[in-house]
């Protein structure tokens, strides 16, 4: 399994760090911010369960890849603004995104620029960002043969469901810590790790179950089936 993973690993590290999307990004600190999380590496544990969803229902994973590279810079715009909310400093053992744009206010603007106000505003906007590039990646699957049907249902499913769902799990993590704790309930707290975690799980395995069915129905045994196991594994490892 672990080298199944490594083999993975590599062919998204490569895809993820050589894609032409954030040339154009201005300032270049921006650019810099926009492509800093997602080629840190990390397990890729999303691009690998796409993936391994279409090699399991008979795919070709070839074919999966580019839908892969593109739900992990999805999952990373969501590290970096939940890393602004939790005021967090680090993310695998680097700064995290606000904190080292605090960095380049100190050093590369004038005195008096305030580094937090700066890191903030740039990081958000750099997450802002890295969502248009994964759409931008994921519509890079048609040249691997992905249909123009199972496209555009991955594209509706992540812009609408994932999207929608996520973020509003989020949310409720966050309204979590501002009521009384004797006021969460349990089926709440299942409910927000489901959304908050769970929901892109499920989308990674069903859509390479899509890709290898060439199939845009969600409602398709195979791909519900698959959508469930990831979503609720996504729960476990919160739990």
């Amino acid at each position: 399994m672990f080298d199944e993973l490594s083999v993975i690993r590599t062919k998204i590290d490569d895809i993820i760090r050589n894609d032409d999307f954030p040339s154009t990004i201005v300032p270049g600190f921006l650019r810099e911010a926009v492509k800093d999380y997602p080629c840190r590496g990390g397990k890729r544990l999303r691009p690998a369960l796409l993936a391994w969803s279409c090699g399991l229902l008979g795919g070709d994973i070839e074919k999966s890849f580019y839908a892969a590279a593109a739900a992990e810079i999805y999952h990373n715009w969501t590290l970096v603004h939940d890393d602004i909310i939790d005021n967090d400093d680090f993310r695998r053992g680097l700064p995290s995104s606000h904190k080292s744009l605090a960095k380049t206010a100190e050093t590369c603007f004038p005195p008096g620029t305030d580094p937090y106000k700066f890191g903030t505003a740039f990081a958000i906007l750099a997450g802002d960002i890295m969502q248009g590039w994964a759409v931008n990646m994921l519509m890079k699957s048609s040249g691997s043969g992905v249909s123009a049907s199972v496209l555009s249902s991955l594209c509706r499913v992540m812009q609408e469901y994932v999207n929608r769902e996520l973020i509003s799990g989020e949310a409720l993590d966050v309204e979590f810590s501002y009521r009384e704790i004797s006021s969460v309930g349990h089926d709440e707290v299942l409910e927000m790790i489901r959304m908050k975690t769970g929901v892109l799980l499920g989308f990674c395995a069903g859509a390479g179950a899509a890709i290898a069915l060439d199939c845009h129905d969600w409602e398709e045994p195979r791909i519900k089936a698959l959508v469930r196991f990831a979503s609720l594994s996504g729960v476990a490892f919160q739990l």
